[in-house]
């Protein structure tokens, strides 16, 4: 796996939007789309709730007293085992009800550049 620096990442990702442009102005519409997907889909960011998953495991609480302690809406959990993205406000009140930090429950994740996956 080669890492790319800042600089080099920014120079590919000016290199994508100056092609995406070009095809815009060629009225090369559909083709300007389906690069933009790629684009988004080739630099979306993941997020995995492992970590709290473990850690709730760790302090033998389930996901019910957790949802309950915290005032979790029951779909909000339904996106956190998902892996969704879900209020900076509710993980907030997850790490107050399990004394812990953002990083302790949750793990940022980019994608991977040539296959799409984390």
């Amino acid at each position: 796996m080669s890492f790319l620096t800042q600089g080099q990442i920014a120079y590919e990702i000016c290199l994508e939007i100056a092609y995406i442009c070009d095809c815009i102005l060629k009225n090369s519409h559909f083709v300007a789309i389906i690069l933009i997907y790629d684009f988004y889909r080739r630099h979306s960011m993941s997020v995995s709730y492992n970590r709290l998953w473990k850690l709730l495991i760790d302090k033998k609480m389930s996901q019910s007293e957790l949802r309950k302690e915290a005032g979790i809406a029951p779909n909000t959990m339904t996106k956190m085992r998902r892996d969704e993205a879900v209020n900076l406000a509710i993980l907030g009140r997850i790490c107050d009800v399990l004394d812990c930090d953002f990083g302790d429950i949750m793990e940022h994740k980019c994608m991977n550049d040539d296959k799409g996956e984390v």
